[in-house]
C-alpha cells in the first residue's frame, strides 16, 4: 500500500466551511420550527460576552440568549445590520417558546459549533492553498469582513473570528517573508561578482531548505486529505512525520526516500547506527519470529510431557496388580545334593559297580552339602582324610 501526495483538486471540497468563515464571517443554517423560517449563524467573541453579561443565572436562560444572538434572519428578515440590538426583542419572542421547539434551535446551534471546530483541522493546509494567497490579494491585504467585499450589511460590524484572525496574521507575514527573499536574491546577485562559489553554496543550502518546506507543507496537505475522507491511519503516519511515499510491511508503515536529499539522509543515518523505521520493522519482524518459534517449542514440550502420563497411565491400567510378601525361610525345604552319574554298561564288571551305581558321598562329605557352619564341616573333613582307606579289591579284603 501506498500513500499517494493528494492534489489540490482533490483538497478543494475540505475549505468549504473555511472560506465562508473568512470571506462571510460566519457558517448558517436555515431551519424550520412550526411554520416559521429562520437562520442560525455561529456566534462571534462579542456575542459569548454579551451573553454571560445579559444571562440570569436564577432563570437559567442561557440557551434562549444564545439563539437569540445567533438568529441573522427571521421569517425573511434580514436582522444582521441591527446586532446586537435586535438579540433582545428575539429574546422576548423566544422566551416563552415550547422547551422542544427550542432544544431543536439550540441542537442546530451546536451544530455550526461543531462545525466551527472542525475548521481548525484543516486551516493550517488551507494557509498554504493557493486559493488562500488569492483570496488575501482580493481583499487588498486588508481585513475580509468589509461590506465591500462580503456585500452583506452588518457584517464590518462584526468582529473577526479566530480562523480570520490567524489567516490575517499568516498572510501579513507571508508578505514579509516574500519581501525579504526578493532582497536576499538581489544580495546574492551583487555578492556573486565577488565570490561566484561561496554565493553557489549559500544558493544551494537555500533550495535545499525551500524543498524541505515543500515536503513540510505537502505533508500537511496530505493529512488534512486523509483525515478528511476518513483515512485515519495515514493520516496519524503523516502527522507523526512521514513524507513522501510510504510502503506498509508487516503491518508497519516504511518510509521511501524521494529526493536525493532524502537519501542521503536516510544513508547518514544507516552509518550513524540510528534506527529508522526499516530497522524497526526488521527487529519487530525477528521478534515476531523468536517469539513463535518459542511458543512452537513449549507447546512441543507441552504435548510431549502429556503423551507419557497417558502412555504410562496406560501400562498401569492394563499391568496386573501384583503383592510382593516377604520370604518365610520356615516354609523353605532343603534339598540334597545327590548326584547320580550313569555311563553304559561296558562288561566289566569293577566299572559297573563303581560308575551305575548311585553314589552317596561319603559321610566325612555330607557336611558339605548341608547348611553348616562352613568352616567346621571343612576342618573335620580335613582331620578324618589320614585315617580313611580306601579298598580297591573286587574280591573284597581287608
Amino acid at each position: 500500500m501506498v500513500i499517494e501526495p493528494s492534489s489540490s483538486n482533490q483538497r478543494e471540497p475540505i475549505y468549504k466551511d473555511i472560506i465562508s468563515m473568512i470571506e462571510r464571517g460566519f457558517l448558517t443554517k436555515k431551519i424550520y420550527v412550526n411554520e416559521v423560517v429562520m437562520s442560525l449563524r455561529t456566534l462571534n467573541k462579542t456575542d459569548l460576552f454579551l451573553i454571560q453579561e445579559r444571562l440570569n443565572p436564577k432563570q437559567s436562560d442561557y440557551k434562549v440568549w444564545s439563539v437569540a444572538h445567533s438568529v441573522w434572519i427571521l421569517e425573511g428578515q434580514y436582522l444582521l445590520e441591527k446586532t446586537p440590538y435586535v438579540s433582545y426583542d428575539i429574546y422576548n419572542q423566544f422566551k416563552n417558546i415550547p422547551k422542544p421547539y427550542l432544544e431543536k434551535i439550540y441542537h442546530a446551534l451546536l451544530e455550526l459549533y461543531e462545525k466551527q471546530s472542525r475548521c481548525f483541522q484543516y486551516l493550517e493546509s488551507f494557509l498554504y492553498e493557493d486559493i488562500s494567497r488569492k483570496i488575501w490579494l482580493e481583499s487588498a491585504k486588508g481585513l475580509p469582513n468589509k461590506v465591500s467585499l462580503t456585500g452583506l450589511p452588518g457584517t464590518d460590524r462584526l468582529p473577526l473570528n479566530p480562523i480570520q484572525e490567524i489567516w490575517v496574521a499568516y498572510n501579513q507575514n507571508e508578505d514579509s517573508r516574500v519581501d525579504y527573499l526578493a532582497e536576499w536574491e538581489l544580495t546574492k546577485a551583487v555578492m556573486s561578482t565577488q565570490n561566484p562559489k561561496g554565493v553557489q553554496k549559500i544558493t544551494d543550502a537555500d533550495k535545499k531548505k525551500q524543498s524541505e518546506q515543500e515536503q513540510n507543507r505537502q505533508r500537511v496537505h496530505d493529512t488534512a486529505y486523509y483525515l478528511f475522507i476518513g483515512d485515519k491511519g495515514r493520516a496519524d503516519f503523516l502527522k507523526g512525520g512521514g513524507v513522501g511515499n510510504v510502503l506498509e510491511v508487516n503491518g508497519e508503515a516504511i518510509f521511501q526516500p524521494k529526493s536525493a536529499d532524502e537519501l542521503a539522509e536516510e544513508f547518514r543515518r544507516w552509518v550513524t547506527g540510528e534506527e529508522d523505521l526499516h530497522d524497526k520493522v526488521v527487529r519487530n519482524f525477528k521478534e515476531e519470529i523468536k517469539e513463535r518459534a518459542d511458543q512452537v517449542r513449549a507447546q512441543k514440550h507441552r504435548d510431549a510431557i502429556k503423551s507419557q502420563e497417558r502412555k504410562r497411565a496406560q501400562e498401569d491400567y492394563l499391568s496386573p496388580t501384583t503383592k510382593l510378601e516377604p520370604a518365610d525361610p520356615t516354609k523353605i525345604k532343603p534339598q540334597t545334593n545327590i548326584r547320580k552319574i550313569s555311563t553304559p554298561n561296558v562288561g566289566n564288571p569293577v566299572f559297573d559297580r563303581w560308575f551305575n551305581a548311585s553314589y552317596e558321598p561319603p559321610q566325612e562329605f555330607k557336611s558339605l552339602y548341608k547348611d553348616e557352619d562352613k568352616e567346621t564341616s571343612i576342618s573335620n573333613d580335613l582331620s578324618n582324610l589320614s585315617n580313611r582307606k580306601v579298598i580297591l579289591d573286587d574280591h573284597g579284603g581287608d
